[in-house]
């Protein structure tokens, strides 16, 4: 997050509630602007500031003459997603394979630039903007380029009551949960649907809710609890073209950590996709999923 394009004051003036903004101070000697270089937000025709600063600039106005005199310059604040994580090292960054996973960058010389980037090429970082730069180069190591981890976000794929009907037939041993129902305001309690000797069972938690099925009634389907399974048999699903996930406590940090071995493609089975990260410990101490 941080600093990004300069606003004109036209633009200032249109500013959203609840819209975000860096202040800075302009092109003037005089020092009472020096305490403005923060975050302020726009609330009733104000740019508000809720840091402990002195009243005369916790609340500018955004058709103020500071602002149009130059005196205070304003700025489009950038906020990092919600999905970013650790900020990697520039030997961690140095290391990183080649791969379709993301990474969220900061540059801090060109915030408009932030934004996610892939590995997708040696030895570069690209963003879909066609931006890029190299994982060694000086503004990485010196720290003008920050790389964090990027947790891609889970999409729940919706089912509509015909699809639903429709997967059950193809397999009986499914079971879907509604997300919604439909037109029905009230809640209605958890809903589960299984086919059973070719008839679509539907049930409720609670015995006092009906148990109707709507037609425009949305499902998200539940997949069954993993059970763990011993490296050996991990190793063979993976060969077999499956994904797997080993967990196990850090031996330094003492903190559960997870961790997906992806297969490279379906037409190369057994082909990990990214850098092998397995160790002895992870083998004789954790926890192996078949995905």
């Amino acid at each position: 997050m941080g600093k990004g394009r300069l606003l004109s004051v036209k633009e200032v003036k249109e500013l959203k509630s609840g819209t975000k903004v860096w202040l800075e101070k302009g092109e003037t000697l005089d020092s009472v602007y020096n305490n403005v270089s923060k975050v302020y937000e726009v609330k009733s025709g104000r740019l508000s500031c809720n840091d402990e600063v002195e009243d005369k600039y916790a609340n500018i106005y955004k058709d103020g003459m500071a602002i149009k005199n130059g005196n205070i310059k304003v700025y489009e604040w950038i906020e990092q997603p919600k999905n970013v994580g650790r900020l990697l090292t520039s030997e961690e960054v140095g290391r990183l394979p080649a791969s379709a996973k993301q990474y969220y960058v900061e540059k801090v010389n060109y915030p408009e630039q932030n934004g996610l980037y892939k590995r997708k090429e040696l030895p570069y970082f690209k963003n879909d903007n066609g931006k890029y730069f190299g994982r060694t180069c000086p503004a990485v190591t010196c720290g003008d380029y920050k790389v964090y981890e990027y947790k891609e976000e889970i999409i729940i794929k919706e089912y509509t009551t015909a699809e639903v009907i429709k997967e059950l037939e193809l397999d009986t041993t499914l079971e879907f949960q509604a997300l919604s129902f439909g037109t029905e305001k009230r809640h209605m309690g958890k809903f589960l649907t299984s086919m059973i000797n070719k008839k679509l069972i539907c049930m409720t938690e609670s015995p006092d809710l009906n148990n109707s099925i709507y037609i425009d009634q949305k499902w998200t389907l539940l997949k069954p609890e993993l059970v763990a399974v011993s490296f050996m048999e991990a190793s063979k699903a993976f060969d077999e073209g499956k994904n797997i996930r080993c967990d196990y406590i850090g031996s330094i940090s003492g903190v559960l950590k997870s961790e997906v071995y992806k297969q490279q493609s379906q037409s190369r089975k057994g082909i990990m996709d990214g850098e092998i990260n397995l160790s002895f410990y992870k083998i004789l101490t954790g926890e192996w999923f078949i995905l």
